[in-house]
């Protein structure tokens, strides 16, 4: 019997987090209702079980579109490719409230449904605290990359690193180990709703995307976790013990939410390095036939250059940059381009 689920991508995960944090600091009882709502989903690997996170949406309580931006404690990897795309997009959606979903993402969110369930099965199961919700990404992630090591393939494996003085969080579509490779290969599958592929500029932001996983990926490996850093700007408990919600489906885990993340550190120091070669690949949504693919070297100056530029603005250092004349196309899809332009007049 299969069990429904919905995929929650990494926005949606940070509301998530951050419903809890607000229900546990001021004590509201819709906002603890709606974070008592929030489910997370067992993934069976043959005889092995990760989490990952699914929510009921329509139930939540949205956060106040200006309390956004403060709640966050930690940079989503689509938190800097949304930067890099418009940085006054971002700003606007903070303020304003992010549009809702296109027709095309819901698609594209679909797709990776789909590729995820070639390779794990989900069973819901509730999540009640923050330790919870952080409890349920090391789990999907120390079996995400066991899967990885025993069948060479795992995807949608969510990953968590401190980097450039920030935290950040992710969930990588697909990782590989090729025959002959030293490290796992990163790969991002992209709908298209034209039977052609993107344009430069979008294309550029895949290559950020896979680039900023890599790092993450990479800092982990070679990097222990500051534990002390993660459970203060989280906001978590560290001798809090799982939920039984989660310990009854996981036998051998008995652990606090600190142990839990000391296993994730000994397990990541085994991990090789990702592989220099990165891959985007672009499908048509109406037949999921393959439109073409792009490999690319990983660019450590360029990366780190456009990762420094944009934590300027995201830590408050200087005031969002409109796109340039070239890109200036970008606005005929945008939701706020009327009042970014009357705000904004050059």
């Amino acid at each position: 019997m299969s069990v429904p689920f919905e995929l929650v991508d990494e926005e949606e995960m940070q509301a998530i987090e951050a419903a809890l944090r607000q229900a546990s600091a001021f004590h509201r009882s819709r906002m603890l209702a709606a974070a008592a709502r929030a489910q997370s989903s067992l993934v069976l690997v043959g005889a092995s079980e990760i989490f990952s996170i699914v929510s009921d949406i329509e139930d939540s309580a949205p956060l106040p579109a200006a309390l956004r931006f403060p709640l966050k404690k930690s940079l989503c990897v689509t938190d800097m490719t949304a930067l890099e795309w418009c940085e006054k997009q971002v700003e606007f959606s903070f303020l304003r409230g992010k549009p809702p979903k296109t027709s095309a993402m819901q698609a594209g969110s679909a797709r990776h449904v789909e590729l995820e369930s070639e390779v794990v099965k989900r069973v819901d199961v509730d999540i009640r605290t923050r330790e919870d919700f952080w409890a349920v990404r090391f789990i999907n992630y120390l079996v995400g990359t066991r899967q990885l090591l025993a069948e060479g393939l795992t995807r949608e494996l969510p990953i968590v690193a401190f980097v450039e003085g920030n935290w950040w969080t992710g969930i990588i579509d697909e990782l590989m180990l090729p025959e002959g490779s030293a490290g796992p290969r990163l790969i991002d599958t992209k709908t298209r709703l034209r039977q052609s592929l993107p344009s430069d500029a979008q294309k550029r932001n895949g290559r950020l995307q896979l680039m900023c996983y890599k790092l993450l990926w990479d800092t982990l490996c070679e990097q222990a976790i500051p534990l002390d850093e993660f459970f203060s700007n989280f906001e978590l408990d560290p001798l809090q013990e799982l939920s039984l919600s989660i310990r009854s489906h996981i036998v051998d885990i008995k652990l606090s939410s600190k142990e839990l993340l000391g296993v994730l550190q000994e397990s990541c120091t085994v991990l090789p390095l990702a592989d220099q070669l990165l891959k985007l690949r672009y499908e048509w949504q109406v037949d999921r036939s393959l439109i073409g693919e792009e490999e690319f070297m990983f660019d450590p100056d360029w990366l780190k250059q456009r990762i420094q530029f944009h934590l300027q603005f995201w830590n408050g250092r200087r005031e969002s940059h409109l796109v340039s004349q070239s890109d200036e196309w970008k606005c005929r899809f945008c939701a706020f381009a009327d009042r970014c332009k009357s705000e904004n007049q050059r």
